[in-house]
C-alpha cells in the first residue's frame, strides 16, 4: 500500500486504553497495533533530557505524584506506576521499538517553555529507527 494511503487509518489517542490499560503505556501502544490503529502520542523531556512519552505536564492524575514531568530523570519516571497498574511511563525509543513500523504514528511535541531541545532529539530517534515513518 502506498504510505500516503497508510496514512488514512483510524488512530487510537494516546495508545487504546482503558479501564486497566493506562493512556500512553507500552500495553496501550501494543493493544493499538493488534486492532490495526494508527497512534497518537505525546513526547516530553525529563530532567535527564530523555524523551519521554505523555500527555500532561504534571504528573498527578496518572501517576499520584505532584511534580512536573520535567523535573524527573528517565529513571525516575519509569520507576513510577501508571494509574495503579503494573505499565510505567515509557520511553520515546522503547514505544519505537514497540511499535516498529507496524502502524503510523502522530506525534505531538510538548514544552512549557521556549527550549526546543526537544524538536532535534525526536527527530533524531525517529532517524535512528528504521521502522519509523
Amino acid at each position: 500500500m502506498p504510505e500516503n494511503k497508510r496514512l488514512l487509518c483510524s488512530y487510537a489517542h494516546r495508545g487504546l486504553h482503558g479501564k486497566e490499560i493506562p493512556e500512553n503505556s507500552l500495553a496501550a501502544f501494543k493493544a493499538a497495533i493488534d486492532k490495526g490503529f494508527g497512534i497518537e502520542l505525546d513526547v516530553q523531556l525529563s530532567s535527564d533530557g530523555t524523551v519521554m512519552v505523555f500527555h500532561d505536564y504534571d504528573l498527578s492524575r496518572m501517576t499520584g505524584i505532584s511534580k512536573k514531568l520535567c523535573s524527573l530523570s528517565a529513571n525516575e519516571l519509569k520507576a513510577l506506576s501508571l494509574a495503579n497498574t503494573d505499565q510505567y511511563i515509557p520511553t520515546f525509543e522503547e514505544v519505537l521499538a514497540t511499535v516498529n513500523g507496524a502502524v503510523p504514528l502522530l506525534v505531538e511535541l510538548k514544552g512549557e517553555t521556549l527550549d526546543a531541545s526537544l524538536c532535534p532529539k525526536v527527530a533524531q530517534l525517529l532517524k535512528k529507527n528504521s521502522g519509523s515513518s
